[in-house]
Order: structure tokens, then sequence, then C-alpha cells
């Protein structure tokens, strides 16, 4: 039935505009934009069109919700050698809170052993303080439940940062485009894509450059005059 599908349509696009904003706001945002308020002048002129399928096209995209869910279970990821699975799934299962993204947000650049070790301990030292301890039985079986085959991979991951352990993931997952030509909805493709999605290293910034230059680039600055 209708209810089990999803659609993406200029139709739809145009009512959910409708519903949350009113039919005056549509026409302000399609046509008129004057006097619009928190809108630049140079866009008082609006985008010239008549209507939402001017821009988004007449294509409808429709995708079943069984599929949707099918896709899901297949979405695979894959970690690097200093990040074990269920160690990842557990610290992605804290830093991804929703109170709590922006403050690990802050802190991506801090090797996660600071989180560990800083007073008042937070929640993802509140998960990594018991398995520090070298000589304790009940910190190692924590490691070894975590996937860290020794106490030595352990420490090398720890001394890393959420910006350093991003780069050992890889994500694949199948699904579809859903825009053809002039960035305007199309039909669903008869067959998906796969879509790989793997971390880049952002030399721009001072902390990623600091804790990856190394790994990647031998420098030769010292030979220089």
């Amino acid at each position: 039935g209708k209810s089990d599908v999803v659609e993406i349509s200029a139709a739809e696009v145009e009512k959910r505009i409708r519903n949350l904003s009113g039919p005056a706001d549509l026409k302000h945002l399609l046509r008129d934009w004057k006097d619009w308020k928190d809108f630049d002048e140079r866009a008082a002129d609006g985008l010239g069109v008549s209507g939402v399928s001017d821009i988004y096209g007449k294509e409808v995209f429709q995708i079943r919700l069984s599929e949707l869910r099918h896709m899901e279970k297949c979405i695979r990821v894959f970690t690097g050698p200093d990040l074990p699975a269920r160690f990842y799934l557990h610290v992605i299962g804290i830093v991804s809170r929703d109170e709590l993204v922006q403050h690990y947000f802050e802190r991506r650049a801090v090797p996660l052993l600071w989180f560990a070790q800083s007073s008042p301990i937070c929640e993802l030292g509140k998960f990594l303080r018991p398995m520090m301890d070298s000589d304790s039985e009940e910190a190692e079986q924590l490691r070894n439940d975590f996937e860290f085959p020794s106490y030595v991979s352990f420490l090398t991951t720890v001394r890393q940062s959420l910006t350093e352990l991003s780069t050992q993931v890889c994500i694949a997952s199948p699904g579809y485009f859903f825009v053809g030509n002039n960035n305007q909805i199309a039909k669903k493709p008869s067959n998906p894509v796969l879509f790989v999605s793997a971390t880049g290293i952002d030399f721009n910034s001072g902390s990623s450059a600091r804790a990856e230059l190394n790994k990647y680039f031998y420098s030769h600055m010292k030979k220089f005059k």
C-alpha cells in the first residue's frame, strides 16, 4: 500500500513547506522574497519560478520500506587493527549520544587516555578506566571482552584520539541516487549502488595534522639550507 512507500517528489516538498510555513511563505520563497525576514537583499527578486516542480522536476522517487530495511541490514562497517569492532561500537554508543556529541566533538583531538585519567571523569572515561590496570585480572578480562589481544594493543589504541581512530573506519552501504540531470529528482534506478564512506584526514586542522602527518609524509626540510 501507499503507507509502505517512501516518496520523494516536488509535490511532497511543496506539501511539507505548506504544512510547516503556510502558502504565503511558499509564495515568498518561490517568487517574491521582498521584505522577507532574514534574507539577503540580493535575493529580493526570488527564484523566479512558479512552483516547486520548476526546481525539483516532475519525476517521483519511490522506494518501499521493506527495501530500506533490507539495505540497512546490509550495511557493513570495517575497522582497522587499532580499533576492535566491539570496542568501536561501544565508544560510538557513548560519544554519539545527543547530550554528549558536542562535548566529544570539541575534544576530538585529545587521546582517549586523557579521558580515563582526567577528573571529574566523563562517560568515556568511566568506560575506559576499568581497563587501564595492567596487573588486574578483571581489567584483562574487560580488554579481552572488547577484543584487545594484549595490554600493549589496548595502550596503542587509547593513546590515539577520536580523530586518529576515525581514519580506521570504513562503511559500505547499498543505496540509490535520487537525483539526476540538473540535480532534479529522478526515478529509482533498477539496481542499487554501493556507497563507501571512509574518513578523510583534514591536514588543514592543526590537531589532525600533528597527529597524522608523520604517518603519511616524510619531511626533507632538514636537508634544505
